[in-house]
C-alpha cells in the first residue's frame, strides 16, 4: 500500500508508478501530482490505458482461433475471483488474458527492460490480488488506491501547486487505439470481428443473475455459434466507481456510472487497429500476456 511505498522510496528502493485512467480523471491537477511523485522519488509515471491495446490484441487472437467459444473478459479481478472460486462452469470461460494493468507491467519489464518495482495508482482495493502470478512472479509490488493517496495529500498538507508538471510517459499511440477510443472491450472487438456479440454487466449481483438467466450461452457447442464476449465488472459503473476511489473523489470526478471516462482518444479506426495488431504479432509473444494455466489450453 501507500505506507510501504513511501517507506521504500525513503530507503532508496527504485519504483515506477502505473496509473489507472480513473486517476487522471479524479485528480484535478494530475500533472502536478506527477511532479510531487517525482519529488518523492518515483522514477517514472506510466499510464495503463495505452497498453490495453495489447490486452485487446490477445483477445482478438484467441477469438480468431476459436470464434465459437464464449469468452468472459478478465479485466476485473473482483469478478474473476468470484467466478474462479465458486462458479466452475463459468470460470472455465475466463479468457486467461492479463488485465491491461498486468499487460502494462509485463511489457515494460520484458520489452522495455525496466527492472524497478512497480506501484499501481489504483481505483480498486482488491487489485493487489492479481499482482503475483501463478508461477510466483510478482509483477507489481504496491496497490496505492486513489482514496489513499488523496487522503495522504490532504492529511500532510501537500500543496501540489508547489510542484512542476510531470507528464506520464507514452511511447506509442497516445492514449491507445482500442479501449481509449471505444470505451469498452466488447465494443472495440465488435469493430474488428464480424458477427461478434457482446454484453456488459456491472455489479456482482447483476452479473450473477445475468449469467444464470443466460446459462445456455456457456454450454459447450460444436461450431455454429456466433462469437461472444461477456464483459463483467464487480462495481456498478466499472472501475470509475471502484472500491478504492472513495465517495469524495467520486463526487469530484462527476461520476455518472458509465464508461465515458475511458474514452480519451479519437473514434476507433479498425484498419489502424489491425495494423497495430499485426505489428504485435511480429514483435510480441502472446504467451507473455496469458495466465500460465491458459497458455496450453485449447480456447
Amino acid at each position: 500500500g501507500l505506507v510501504s511505498l513511501m517507506e521504500d522510496l525513503e530507503s532508496g528502493i527504485p519504483v515506477r508508478m502505473l496509473a489507472a485512467p480513473a486517476a487522471k480523471r479524479i485528480f484535478e491537477d494530475f500533472p502536478r501530482l506527477g511532479g510531487w511523485l517525482r519529488a518523492a522519488g518515483v522514477l517514472g509515471l506510466h499510464p495503463v490505458l495505452p497498453y490495453a491495446d495489447i490486452t485487446l490484441w490477445a483477445y482478438f487472437r484467441l477469438l480468431q482461433e476459436n470464434p465459437e467459444r464464449p469468452l468472459i473478459t478478465s479485466a476485473c479481478v473482483g469478478i474473476n475471483r468470484r467466478l474462479q472460486k465458486s462458479l466452475g462452469e463459468w470460470g472455465r470461460c475466463l479468457s486467461g488474458v492479463y488485465s491491461p494493468l498486468l499487460c502494462t507491467a509485463r511489457y515494460l519489464k520484458k520489452y522495455r527492460g525496466l527492472g524497478e518495482r512497480f506501484a499501481f495508482l489504483s481505483p480498486c482495493i482488491f487489485k493487489e490480488e492479481e499482482f503475483t502470478l501463478e508461477n510466483g512472479e510478482r509483477l507489481i509490488h504496491y496497490n496505492v488506491t486513489i482514496e489513499q493517496l488523496g487522503r495522504w495529500i490532504e492529511e500532510n498538507n501537500i500543496d501540489l501547486k508547489r510542484y512542476g508538471s510531470w507528464p506520464m510517459e507514452t511511447e506509442f499511440n497516445g492514449q491507445g487505439l482500442t479501449l481509449a477510443a471505444a470505451g469498452g472491450i466488447g465494443k472495440a472487438l465488435s469493430l474488428l470481428i464480424e458477427g461478434l456479440d457482446y454484453h456488459v454487466e456491472q455489479g456482482v449481483n447483476r452479473a450473477l443473475a445475468w449469467l444464470t438467466e443466460n446459462r445456455a450461452l456457456f454450454v459447450p457447442m460444436e461450431g455454429g455459434r456466433r462469437p461472444f464476449i461477456l464483459e463483467l465488472y464487480a462495481c456498478p459503473g466499472g472501475c470509475s466507481n471502484g472500491s478504492g476511489i472513495g465517495k469524495t473523489q467520486k463526487a469530484r470526478a462527476g461520476f455518472h456510472g458509465d464508461f465515458d471516462f475511458l474514452m480519451q482518444a479519437l473514434p476507433p479506426n479498425p484498419a489502424e487497429i489491425l495494423a497495430l495488431f499485426s505489428h504485435y504479432d511480429r514483435t510480441l509473444d502472446l504467451g507473455d500476456f496469458l495466465q500460465e494455466a491458459s497458455k496450453n489450453r485449447n480456447f
